[in-house]
C-alpha cells in the first residue's frame, strides 16, 4: 500500500513515509525542505529582536558600562544586524521590518559609540591625574 506526499504528491511505500510536526505525510525531501524554510523563518525574527535590543544596549551602557564592554556589544550588535540584513533573504523574511531594523541597529551603533567614548574620555582623565 503506498501513501502519497502532501506537499510535492510523489507516491511512497510505508517505509519511506515521514510525518511532520502536525501529522502529514511528507518525502524527505519536502520535508528537509519545509524544516529548512522554518529554520530561516526563527532565524530572521531573531535578528529582528537582537535590531531591537541593540538601542537598549547602548542606552544602559550610559548608566553601567564595566571596562565599555557594553558599549562594544552595542557596536557589535549593530554591525552583526547590519550584516544579516545584507542577505536578501533575511531581508525578505522580516519584509517591512527590516527598515525599522536598520534604523535600531544604527541607533545601537551610534549610542555605543558615544558611550564607549565618554568611558574613554573618563578613563584616561583619571590616568592624566
Amino acid at each position: 500500500m503506498n501513501t502519497a506526499c502532501s506537499a510535492c504528491g510523489t507516491q511512497l511505500a510505508l517505509a519511506d513515509v515521514i510525518y511532520d510536526e502536525q501529522g502529514n505525510v511528507h518525502c524527505q525531501g519536502c520535508l528537509s525542505l519545509a524544516q529548512t524554510e522554518t529554520a530561516k523563518k526563527q532565524s530572521a525574527s531573531r535578528v529582528l529582536s537582537v535590531a531591537y535590543s541593540g538601542p537598549v544596549i547602548g542606552l544602559v551602557s550610559f548608566v553601567f558600562n564595566p571596562w565599555g564592554l557594553l558599549s562594544v556589544a552595542a557596536i557589535g550588535n549593530g554591525i552583526y544586524v547590519l550584516r544579516s540584513l545584507k542577505e536578501s533573504d533575511t531581508a525578505q523574511k522580516i519584509g517591512s521590518k527590516a527598515e525599522k531594523a536598520k534604523v535600531g541597529a544604527i541607533a545601537g551603533i551610534v549610542l555605543g559609540a558615544i558611550s564607549g567614548l565618554l568611558f574613554g574620555l573618563s578613563f584616561f582623565t583619571k590616568l592624566l591625574h
